[in-house]
């Protein structure tokens, strides 16, 4: 599935990453080919094609070549680049640059990751984790659990800011986070949230 319409700055949409597959067969789990994310920036970048030649020159070597070269026939090209914050990274700052043939509009969600049924599993899923990795930390820790020590292990283990390509690629990391990317789109799909400023308080894990 492709899409070769142009975003809009603040937008939610989905961009393609490695998949990663669910565990075991008849899970009713989706594999991950997507990642919901919201465009920070756009970059319009412009290349000149030349006589007809398929290479592709950009407009300040036309300036700087021979006048023969400059007059000859010549086609603009602009391709935009996408500068993306995922979701569910609990970071306002992290961002990946994707071309248009990687995204898709938020809307083409329901196609993606097993409709709305495959959400909700990943949801089911991404709970799971969390109670049982809480449960596993709970038998493990020895030190007395007083607020400050829950926020503050809340913070370094499941609400951790990370860049996204330093998330790690096991199933139970990425359900998880991708758990939490699709809540934060529901609700900024919902409330309308602005990309800049204030977004980022839905992600806010003191919140």
């Amino acid at each position: 599935m492709k899409s070769r319409r142009r975003f809009r700055k603040g937008e939610l949409v989905w961009f393609r990453i490695p998949t990663t597959s669910a565990p075991g067969k008849g899970s009713g789990l989706p594999s991950i080919t997507h990642w919901p994310g919201l465009i920070a920036s756009i970059v319009a970048k412009s290349r000149v094609l030349v006589d007809g030649n398929t290479s592709l020159r950009t407009a300040d070597f036309l300036l700087k070549s021979d006048v023969k070269s400059a007059q000859a026939p010549q086609r603009s090209i602009t391709r935009y680049e996408y500068h993306l914050r995922p979701l569910g990274m609990f970071s306002q700052t992290d961002e990946l640059v994707n071309d248009t043939e990687d995204l898709l509009p938020w809307a083409a969600g329901s196609d993606l990751l097993g409709g709305s049924k495959g959400w909700e599993h990943m949801g089911q899923e991404g709970t799971r984790v969390l109670l049982e990795g809480v449960v596993r930390e709970a038998a493990e820790d020895t030190g007395p659990l007083d607020e400050t020590a829950i926020k503050d292990a809340w913070k370094q283990r499941w609400a951790r800011r990370m860049p996204f390509r330093e998330m790690a690629e096991d199933w139970n990391t990425r359900a998880f986070r991708l758990g939490v990317a699709l809540k934060t789109g529901k609700v900024r799909e919902r409330n309308d949230l602005p990309l800049i400023p204030g977004y980022h308080q839905c992600l806010d894990p003191n919140r």
